[in-house]
């Protein structure tokens, strides 16, 4: 059966998130946690989750219940004009300084472990062009990379959580609340943003 340009499946969506969202977690956003968060740095992820479900899940029945509109479109209709397109530009600006700072975090991390004398501009400008290289061959092509890469990027993340119990005791988890109930909760819902990718893609 001959599949819709840019149409993309259920399972290559959820892989494409899976992996937007699992790459957050292996940037510097453990280091900036356990800053706060000490040995509590486990709750975090946990504590996120729980606080994004219910916006997730209410964007998720706003969008399904306007078929064939985008976000911007729901945005316009439910505020207005105006309104609405002064968010959709809140959101886009946002995105993009996102952008700016974790394609930044990448190419420091490229350049630290493989290309140390590299100028970081020359290494920035490759980047970003395979980034656009990608993004030119469509959504399917994207959609298929991430599906099959998937597996072997968490078998890889599981081997290594598993090896590391051997280096690892229950005993650092306590106290469990680290720092204090109040700097867990805190900044579990300030880092709420690590799951932003289910609202701009729902």
């Amino acid at each position: 059966m001959e599949q819709s340009r840019g149409k993309i499946g259920i399972r290559e969506y959820v892989a494409m998130v899976i992996l937007v969202v699992g790459v957050k977690l292996s940037d510097d956003t453990p280091t900036i946690f356990v800053d706060f968060l000490k040995n509590a740095l486990w709750m975090a992820p946990i504590l996120i989750g729980l606080i994004s479900i219910l916006p997730i899940y209410l964007t998720m029945k706003v969008i399904t219940a306007y078929k064939n509109k985008n976000l911007h479109d729901v945005i316009l209709h439910l505020f207005g004009k105006y309104i609405g397109t002064f968010l959709s530009c809140i959101l886009v600006l946002a995105s993009f300084i996102g952008l700016i700072f974790d394609s930044a975090i990448y190419v420091d991390i490229i350049k630290t472990m493989y290309f140390t004398e590299t100028p970081i501009l020359f290494i920035y400008l490759v980047f970003m062009t395979v980034c656009a290289y990608c993004a030119k061959k469509g959504l399917q092509h994207i959609g298929s990379v991430s599906w099959l890469v998937l597996f072997y990027i968490k078998f890889s993340l599981l081997t290594a959580l598993i090896l590391s119990f051997k280096e690892s005791s229950t005993a650092f988890i306590f106290p469990i609340f680290g720092p204090g109930i109040k700097e867990v909760f805190t900044k579990s819902s300030t880092h709420a943003s690590i799951f932003v990718e289910f609202f701009l893609w729902g």
